[in-house]
């Protein structure tokens, strides 16, 4: 008798807990992709709209990771008013953690090359031309 209400209080433990295992290691991608999502907010509102006087004030800089290598897409931005060196630190961390993501979760992807666009100063804004 004594085994069985061990066995029947082991179970009533085990099986919880393991939930709980399963449900962090959701909470944790989830919470991941949340993180990812807040530091990509960040970036684009330090960009902001990148007004330019002629071309030479635009640059590009390549976002994300894909699983199989290279860049989700490519931000146009200013150098005009616009700390560089910051966020191109930004962009970095962000591109890590994306690679860090890629691992962790087995993330997958296509494997075609994300063009890179040549950017131009139109009406006073760096805009890419694909």
């Amino acid at each position: 008798m004594n085994i069985r209400i061990k066995s029947t209080s082991f179970f009533l433990i085990i099986i919880p807990a393991m939930l709980l295992v399963s449900c962090d290691k959701d909470n944790s991608e989830s919470d991941d992709l949340d993180r990812l999502a807040q530091m990509k907010r960040e970036i684009i509102d330090m960009i902001g709209e990148p007004t330019c006087g002629d071309s030479t004030d635009c640059r590009i800089i390549g976002f994300g990771a894909k699983p199989c290598g290279g860049y989700w897409e490519y931000l146009v931005y200013s150098i005009a008013d616009l700390d560089t060196t910051l966020l191109i630190q930004k962009v970095n961390q962000y591109n890590e953690f994306n690679e860090t993501l890629n691992r962790r979760y087995g993330w997958e992807s296509d494997c075609m090359v994300t063009p890179v666009p040549e950017i131009e100063c139109i009406d006073g804004v760096c805009t890419a031309v694909y």
